[in-house]
């Protein structure tokens, strides 16, 4: 999750079950898989592998992306 709403969006990704998931976000990353995903909106990527989808910009359609994963 990646922009200036990103404790908001990861409490909302956290109140659905979904086993093994790691968050990873904030405003700014330094880290290789979110280094260049900086956004002037919130967005949340889906990654699985070291490969990420492309961004959406709600909990609903991330959800659905990691089941459909």
């Amino acid at each position: 999750i990646m922009g200036t709403d990103f404790n908001n969006v990861k409490k909302e990704l956290n109140t659905n079950y979904i086993p093994n998931k790691i968050v990873l976000g904030g405003e700014k990353s330094e880290l290789p898989l979110l280094k260049d995903k900086e956004s002037a909106e919130t967005k949340i990527y889906v990654c699985k592998n070291k490969t990420c989808q492309l961004p959406v910009a709600t909990v609903a359609e991330a959800v659905k992306n990691i089941r459909g994963l």
